[in-house]
């Protein structure tokens, strides 16, 4: 398994947290902003690759995704709306930290660019809210019952 040495490890939290306060221009606000979106990056993160260990796979299938289809069926998003609270409800200054933010952690910005080229090309886009649930749980569910009953359609 890859491991980061420790010394590599505090450099890059190090560098990582002085470019989040750059970005933040020293801004209380836009800084707790930067840690919502890094919150709502991980829970992503965690859905889409919980099924790679049994546990998460569980905590994933049973908790998770329904929590987050049941959050999802509210007339308002959670996290963007303390987003939007916190950047005073400014949306241009929300997108363009939320790029900036992006753009330094790299993979956030494949996987922003990846979906906005899907939503240009699939009638239903894989990678929207829905189709992460979806993988999430499909994924989840074969982690958990590798050997499900296989039917023969003849």
């Amino acid at each position: 398994m890859l491991q980061i040495p420790s010394l590599l490890y505090k450099i890059l939290t190090v560098y990582l947290s002085i470019q989040m306060l750059q970005i933040a221009d020293c801004d209380l606000r836009v800084l707790l902003t930067i840690f919502v979106w890094l919150f709502h990056l991980a829970v992503w993160a965690f859905v889409l690759l919980g099924f790679l260990n049994k546990r998460m796979a569980a905590l994933n299938v049973y908790y998770i995704i329904p929590g987050m289809y049941l959050l999802h069926m509210l007339p308002f998003h959670v996290l963007e709306t303390i987003k939007g609270s916190l950047m005073k409800n400014n949306k241009e200054a929300k997108e363009q930290m939320q790029k900036k933010i992006a753009a330094l952690f790299i993979i956030p910005d494949i996987f922003m660019k990846l979906k906005d080229k899907l939503q240009e090309m699939c009638f239903f886009n894989p990678m929207s809210a829905q189709g992460m649930l979806l993988f999430g749980m499909i994924t989840g569910i074969l982690t958990l019952y590798p050997n499900m009953p296989k039917y023969n359609l003849q």
